[in-house]
């Protein structure tokens, strides 16, 4: 009998009608036309695909092209990027995506991000927290990749404000990991283990295993994986292979 697994599923970058890979959210890599990868994907099987629009805070979305990529895809799709409104949100949402992810606005303080929650639901309403450790010290903030800078020291007090911004999901993502191939941060993971939520808790960068993701699922906290990397190039510094990892490699048979 096949044992059940958490929720596991790649977080694509787009720029420019491209899905790019970054390191640090540096040094962006080509990766493939979205359409035709989002297809792959498709056939082979993963649970959602998130798109996050790594431009669209300068250049807007480009609701057209999200429209494209929503009609080639069969799973479940969540976007985020340059939505500052519910109107944006909803149209989103009209296009066939069934999760909005958030990010800069809740970093601005702006209640436009609880006003999203309110309309569509927190089910389809995610926080991704960007964290960046300092400089000098064991202490992680929260990084805004607009200006390429850390903000406030981040602290288990803001998930109260994060439930009362009624997201319903919070992606926790390592900057100091991302596109790395380098291993998941276990510091990070130290961290989600103190969090006082009941929230849905998503891991995100430097998963470079299977058995990093097995391991990653077995901490109570974290509700789901998502992988980049791992998934778009055959290894570190190697050329694009789309893969992904079968339920036989996670849970055996």
């Amino acid at each position: 009998m096949k044992k059940f697994r958490k929720r596991l599923y790649p977080t694509l970058l787009l720029e420019d009608k491209t899905f790019v890979k970054s390191q640090k959210f540096r040094n962006n890599r080509y990766v493939g036309n979205p359409l035709n990868t989002v297809q792959i994907f498709n056939q082979i099987g993963v649970d959602e695909i998130a798109i996050l629009d790594i431009k669209a805070f300068k250049n807007g979305i480009n609701f057209s092209y999200l429209s494209q990529i929503a009609r080639e895809a069969f799973v479940p799709l969540a976007y985020g990027g340059g939505i500052t409104s519910v109107e944006d949100a909803v149209k989103v949402v009209s296009l066939g995506f069934e999760k909005i992810i958030l990010c800069s606005s809740f970093l601005d303080g702006e209640s436009v991000s609880k006003d999203i929650a309110n309309t569509i639901g927190s089910s389809s309403c995610a926080l991704c927290l960007n964290l960046k450790k300092g400089f000098f010290s064991s202490d992680y903030y929260l990084y805004d990749h607009r200006n390429n800078k850390r903000l406030a020291k981040f602290n288990t007090e803001l998930l109260k404000t994060i439930e009362d911004f009624g997201f319903g999901e919070i992606i926790v993502q390592s900057v100091d990991c991302e596109g790395t191939w380098s291993g998941y941060s276990k510091e990070v993971v130290r961290l989600i283990e103190q969090f006082n939520t009941d929230l849905p808790i998503v891991y995100l960068g430097g998963v470079n295993s299977c058995d990093e993701i097995k391991e990653l699922m077995e901490v109570k906290k974290i509700s789901a994986v998502s992988l980049s990397s791992f998934v778009l190039f055959q290894r570190k510094d190697q050329g694009v292979v789309l893969s992904f990892p079968s339920d036989k490699e996670l849970v055996g048979s």
